[in-house]
């Protein structure tokens, strides 16, 4: 039996939440089920994403429950988002002599 060569792309049919989950059963699988079947580690995997409180004692997926519990982090763009102000703010213009009323 050869050394298990187990990608995220294989998971990717098993429905997991997010990303971050995806690549801590990747870490799971190198680290645990280094000569495993791929088959046997995909229906694992299968398992625990069906009934997590099953596989609660079960050391291997502790990292892999505690991600499909908590909520995804929220990324840049989320934490910085401002709403708009309702009205615009005031600015100067200079020049406005010059420019023409249709430019």
């Amino acid at each position: 039996m050869g050394k298990l060569k187990l990608r995220g792309k294989n998971l990717r049919g098993l429905p997991f939440p997010d990303s971050r989950s995806l690549s801590i059963a990747v870490n799971i699988a190198r680290q645990y089920f280094k000569r495993g079947v791929k088959a046997e580690v995909l229906d694992l995997f299968a398992q625990v994403l069906e009934n997590p409180g099953k596989f609660k004692d079960d050391e291997r997926f502790q990292k892999l429950i505690e991600a499909l519990d908590s909520p995804p982090p929220q990324t840049e763009k989320e934490r910085s988002f401002q709403s708009l102000a309702a009205a615009p703010m005031p600015y100067n213009a200079y020049g406005l002599e010059c420019i023409e009323p249709g430019a």
